[in-house]
């Protein structure tokens, strides 16, 4: 029963970064394809849940050679993707309505990146059985799936509301959550 306290605590913890991007994405793509925000919760879900149980599988030796490249990775990631939606919402016409989609590249590239810290939470469900480390991989999943909803859906209403203001925020936030992986992986 233990594990299921650390999970939705660790849950909660990993969501974090996924649910900020996902609120940027409702901040920039609010006229975008209807379900949009439930493509981005499934996603950033499906990357929450599984890189955990990567690193699980992966184990200490593999991870460790690669976990001091895995910052370096999400923070340029992120600070593109945020730098990008900063420059796109200055450029852009203010008499021209934008009719911009998210592709399911971006989404998954997103959630890659934001879901790379969890990779080394693995290390933390090593601990437990392997059908328990799924149980919380499922676990990290749904509260992430729920948050990552929410924020997108927030987002959203804020987006329509402040326009041009709100997408620029959302590239702020974008690349501030690259630079916090960046400066946590320092400490």
């Amino acid at each position: 029963m233990n594990f299921i306290f650390k999970s939705i605590a660790l849950g909660c913890g990993l969501a974090m970064d996924a649910s900020a991007v996902a609120m940027s994405n409702g901040f920039h793509y609010r006229s975008s394809v209807k379900l949009l925000d439930l493509k981005c919760a499934i996603i950033f879900s499906f990357f929450q849940g599984t890189m955990p149980l990567i690193g699980y599988l992966v184990g200490h030796t593999l991870l460790s050679l690669i976990e001091n490249w895995l910052s370096w990775i999400s923070f340029c990631i992120l600070l593109v993707l945020g730098v990008n939606m900063i420059l796109n919402t200055v450029k852009e016409d203010k008499n021209k309505c934008k009719d911009e989609k998210i592709t399911l590249k971006l989404l998954i590239l997103q959630g890659i990146a934001t879901s790379l810290d969890a990779l080394t939470s693995g290390f933390i469900l090593s601990e437990y059985s392997l059908f328990t480390a799924i149980l919380c991989g499922i676990i990290i999943a749904l509260i992430t799936f729920i948050i990552c909803l929410l924020a997108f859906r927030i987002g959203k209403k804020f987006g329509e509301k402040y326009g041009n203001i709100a997408e620029i925020i959302g590239g702020v936030i974008l690349c501030l959550i690259g630079v916090e992986i960046f400066i946590t992986s320092l400490f």
